[in-house]
């Protein structure tokens, strides 16, 4: 994978994190202790992450080292924030995450529940007239079996 790529994968986690969690390029800048450029080209892309950079990313934000360092994602579990990198985080970031967690699983919730709903409907309607034609055959069962009992 080019340089390039690798730096435009980087960017686009980054992006994506700091925009989930609310974290702002001024909020960056105050924790790394680095100017309003440095921050931009990091997160543009322009700029390459580095080992230490990547553990202080790490650190203060519970970001993947290995995704800030290759780009890529070997697995959904890797993407996410692993515990033992929120466990170093301070207390307030670590409920940042956690809460923004549960929101997401909230709303993946809500779409299940809307497909489970959509799902029931389509079977209700398709099956209606297959149940219609069985509760006729077994009205006209229970209707003949009534005859014979007569006739007896």
């Amino acid at each position: 994978m080019e340089h390039k790529d690798i730096n435009n994968q980087i960017s686009c986690y980054l992006k994506e994190y700091f925009k989930e969690n609310n974290i702002s390029q001024k909020d960056i800048q105050s924790d790394l202790g680095v100017s309003q450029q440095y921050v931009s080209g990091i997160i543009n892309g322009k700029r390459s992450i580095g080992k230490k950079l990547a553990e202080k990313l790490s650190e203060l934000y519970g970001l993947n080292k290995s995704i800030l360092l290759t780009g890529e994602k070997t697995s959904a579990s890797e993407a996410k924030t692993s515990n033992s990198e929120i466990k170093n985080l301070p207390h307030d970031k670590q409920m940042e995450i956690l809460h923004n967690n549960i929101m997401e699983l909230k709303e993946e919730n809500e779409e299940l529940k809307d497909m489970i709903d959509h799902l029931t409907l389509t079977m209700e309607i398709s099956l209606a007239p297959i149940l219609r034609h069985f509760k006729l055959k077994a009205d006209d069962y229970e209707k003949l079996k009534k005859d014979r009992n007569s006739v007896n």
